[in-house]
């Protein structure tokens, strides 16, 4: 990343409570880091449907150096089931890495995890119907971790 971001000019809403950090992102393209707190990334206007083409991605980078990897879990999901609306896993800093999974419906793993310290993830939407999105959290994990 160049330079620094004044985030009073993003449209961010970020919250701390106790060991959640929680973050309520528009699209565009965020960096984020996954600590050992669990972040929670939702789609724009979660729980309410999100809008017509949108392009959303995000890169996240597990804080710590050496072992660490990015996981992933989601605690809510429903995207159109024609799969027009897409969340996509990249295992890497971008969407050129190795895809990891594309979702739409309501059909999701239950976890993923990235192979190394970055994880990308692309949010995209038609403009037909929408729906309430989604909602998981990411952490950093020791690699070796027990997959749980």
């Amino acid at each position: 990343m160049l330079g620094s971001i004044d985030l009073t000019k993003l449209n961010f809403n970020i919250y701390r409570n106790c060991s959640i950090f929680l973050l309520l992102s528009d699209c565009g393209h965020s960096d984020l880091t996954a600590s050992l707190d669990n972040t929670i990334i939702k789609s724009p206007n979660y729980p309410n449907d999100y809008d017509d083409n949108l392009n959303c991605t995000w890169t996240i980078k597990a804080l710590f150096s050496g072992r660490y990897i990015v996981k992933v879990l989601f605690n809510d999901f429903k995207l159109e089931s024609t799969c027009d609306d897409v969340l996509k896993f990249y295992d890497g800093m971008n969407e050129t890495s190795n895809l990891l999974g594309s979702y739409c419906g309501t059909t999701h793993p239950e976890v993923i995890y990235s192979t190394g310290r970055y994880l990308s993830v692309k949010f995209q939407t038609d403009n037909m119907i929408s729906y309430k999105g989604f909602n998981f959290s990411f952490t950093a994990v020791k690699e070796g971790t027990v997959m749980q």
